[in-house]
């Protein structure tokens, strides 16, 4: 159907959001993009496949939760507490994944322990 200007203009704002928000957390939360390019030091050394693998489901995910704030119909034929649950427990995953990868972070990036708490 046709979209209204409405519509055009807050489907692009969830769009940048989203963008944004996977940006921060891949280059801010997770510095695995930094100034100089990609991180060098990570803790799965050898294990490179993990962190692309937590990049692309870190964005899926951040798709998947932009998509349940919608008021739109997103998947037809499937119902609106299907959508909502498996949205849900999707963000439960990612939200875990960004917890271990933030620490992970924070334990590579601060090795004099700066930042500690006593």
């Amino acid at each position: 159907g046709h979209w209204s200007a409405g519509k055009m203009v807050w489907f692009t704002m969830l769009i940048i959001s989203t963008l944004y928000c996977y940006v921060w957390d891949v280059s801010c939360d997770w510095g695995f993009i930094t100034r100089k390019g990609l991180r060098k030091n990570i803790g799965l050394t050898g294990h490179k496949w993990f962190y692309i693998f937590a990049c692309i489901t870190n964005f899926i995910g951040r798709i998947g939760w932009a998509f349940t704030i919608t008021p739109y119909s997103i998947i037809p034929g499937l119902g609106h507490e299907t959508t909502k649950t498996i949205a849900g427990t999707v963000e439960i995953l990612r939200r875990c994944q960004w917890t271990l990868l933030r620490v992970e972070y924070e334990y590579m990036d601060n090795p004099n322990k700066y930042r500690s708490i006593k």
